[in-house]
């Protein structure tokens, strides 16, 4: 069984290992910081959040490493029409294989 301490260590090896995300916003790639990497039961989340200046079409999102290539991606995202931020969350799930 994977500990409390083993899990802790996966989210922070991937809270180090990545750099930022990035949007494609309106045809446009746009840098965001990744706000957040938090870890519920057997589930890491990792949250990118995107302020209230965003308003328009978001086709892509990806998570980028140190070394720039993509670790995780979502497509056909939404249109944001609001004045508020938005969170997205890229959840992967921690299961022990015997």
């Amino acid at each position: 069984m994977i500990t409390t301490q083993g899990k802790e260590a996966i989210a922070k090896s991937i809270e180090l290992f990545l750099t930022h995300a990035e949007m494609t916003f309106e045809g446009a790639p746009r840098t965001v910081a990744i706000h957040k990497v938090e870890i519920t039961g057997n589930k890491i989340r990792i949250l990118v959040y995107f302020d209230d200046l965003v308003t328009g079409t978001i086709t892509k999102i990806i998570l980028l490493d140190n070394m720039g290539r993509i670790f995780l991606e979502k497509q056909d995202i939404t249109t944001k029409t609001d004045m508020q931020g938005i969170m997205f969350a890229f959840d992967i799930n921690i299961q022990e294989v015997v």
